[in-house]
């Protein structure tokens, strides 16, 4: 045992001089200064999120009208104008009710001209019978009975007028239901989208049938990206934003986030690819200012 012990003491004391010796020998390298110019610059802070781009505005376009699908005017990626026409339902059940309201106008008017032609006697009848009343020559029940009788045919000549009234709105109706069956194009963009084929019949009755999705023009985008709660306190809506989505590496949009999204901390949107060429000179300029971004960068003053 003691010699066990012994063993261990001098393999420990042989095990520290190894160490001490070892040390002892190391050079201690000479220190490295970098030299370098003093220069002003901007210090670069990088706000990581992930979004998706997409196009400003979305329009959903459809039928308030049920019928057949007879013609279709535009097709996946066509790109379209506003008020171009994009489809067509069958016109003829609602040429056909236009046609009704027309008849029942021209017959209304008939029916007021023959009720106004009757009046106009009824009131003769009754000039008459007040000059025979005032020569002693009729009774005042006689001359009561016309009166009440100029009087109801007048109530009828006014109601007839006022369902000549809503013939017209009826016809009006029927005219705006016709023209519901040709559909177009509420933007100027572009057809994302088509929903439905020619022969292909639509029920408006209930929910309104989508014949087309359209977007704005794809050469300004909408970038939406979530941001992390502990990252929105460094995004600002002003000044502008350098953005640099990792599907386009080499280049670089310029925009502002809306100041909405940057409020609520879920959304950063705005990305026009032209702001950039709009701001680049002011960019230069303006070396002082903070910039953030979705992948960009933020700029601050170095001391010189």
């Amino acid at each position: 045992m003691k010699r066990l012990l012994v063993s261990a003491l001098v393999l420990a004391a042989a095990g520290t001089g190894a160490w001490f010796y070892i040390n002892q020998q190391r050079v201690m390298a000479a220190p490295e200064v970098v030299h370098a110019p003093v220069s002003r610059g901007s210090i670069v802070e990088t706000v990581q999120a992930t979004g998706t781009i997409e196009p400003i505005r979305r329009v959903n376009v459809g039928s308030q009208v049920s019928g057949v699908v007879t013609g279709i005017y535009a097709d996946f990626n066509s790109v379209v104008t506003r008020g171009q026409l994009l489809a067509e339902i069958d016109p003829a059940p609602y040429q056909l009710q236009v046609q009704i309201q027309e008849a029942a106008i021209a017959r209304q008017t008939n029916d007021i001209a023959n009720q106004e032609a009757q009046l106009d006697d009824l009131r003769r009848q009754l000039d008459r019978a007040r000059q025979l009343f005032d020569r002693g020559l009729q009774n005042r029940v006689q001359l009561e009975g016309v009166e009440l009788n100029v009087k109801t045919r007048e109530s009828q000549v006014e109601s007839a007028k006022n369902q000549l009234v809503q013939a017209r709105a009826n016809l009006a109706a029927a005219e705006l239901n016709l023209s519901y069956t040709r559909i177009f194009s509420p933007i100027d963009g572009i057809v994302i989208n088509r929903r439905v084929d020619v022969g292909q019949a639509v029920q408006a009755s209930m929910t309104t049938p989508s014949f087309f999705m359209l977007s704005t023009p794809l050469q300004v985008l909408k970038l939406t990206a979530q941001v992390d709660e502990a990252d929105v306190g460094r995004v600002r809506p002003f000044p502008r934003q350098h953005l640099r989505p990792r599907v386009l590496q080499r280049c670089r949009r310029g925009g502002a986030p809306e100041r909405d999204a940057v409020q609520r901390g879920r959304d950063l949107s705005g990305l026009d690819p032209r702001a950039q060429h709009r701001h680049a000179a002011a960019a230069r300029h303006d070396r002082g200012g903070a910039h953030r971004g979705v992948g960009g960068a933020r700029s601050a003053p170095r001391p010189q």
